[in-house]
């Protein structure tokens, strides 16, 4: 029963000369070196498995950079101090809280599933409103693609609202 399974386990990665190697050792003894069998023939998905993997690094190494940008340039535009927060993680939150001008210590609720999502949303409503954008646009967030139109937009197009200038005092 035990050479059964140990035949089955070993079967996807053997090739034909390794089987009737092992085989071979296990009618002659009860133990076999394990060292002798070669795997001479990879499976042809796991060249694709690789390719796959690197390409999605890539792209996710690609799209960080881009969120990293936008939150950089959008903090530049609000007049937030301390930008490049927007490359480090969990930095890059405390960025968008001090965008939105909110408490440092909703960063606990970011760490809470379901309710990280709600408060994503109030954040991102709040950066939208202090670029001169509409809130809503916070919907246009959840679709592919057009996110990245959206926070693009956001960061290096036109305010929509006037901004406001810093008070003067009267001189007399």
């Amino acid at each position: 029963m035990e050479k059964e399974i140990f035949m089955s386990m070993l079967l996807a990665q053997t090739t034909s000369d390794d089987l009737e190697s092992l085989e071979s050792a296990l009618e002659s003894s009860s133990t076999v070196d394990l060292t002798e069998l070669t795997t001479t023939a990879a499976s042809p998905w796991s060249a694709w498995a690789a390719f796959f993997s690197g390409t999605m690094m890539f792209v996710n190494l690609l799209a960080y950079a881009y969120y990293a940008l936008v939150l950089q340039f959008i903090a530049n535009k609000t007049k937030t101090p301390n930008g490049w927060y927007a490359w480090i993680p969990i930095l890059n939150i405390v960025l968008m809280l001090q965008i939105a001008k909110m408490p440092i210590w909703y960063i606990i609720l970011f760490l809470i599933p379901f309710v990280n999502i709600v408060i994503a949303i109030m954040v991102w409503v709040k950066i939208f409103e202090a670029c001169g954008k509409p809130g809503w646009w916070v919907i246009l967030l959840f679709i592919p693609i057009v996110n990245l139109i959206i926070m693009g937009i956001t960061a290096f197009g036109n305010d929509t609202k006037a901004p406001t200038a810093p008070a003067v005092p009267n001189q007399q």
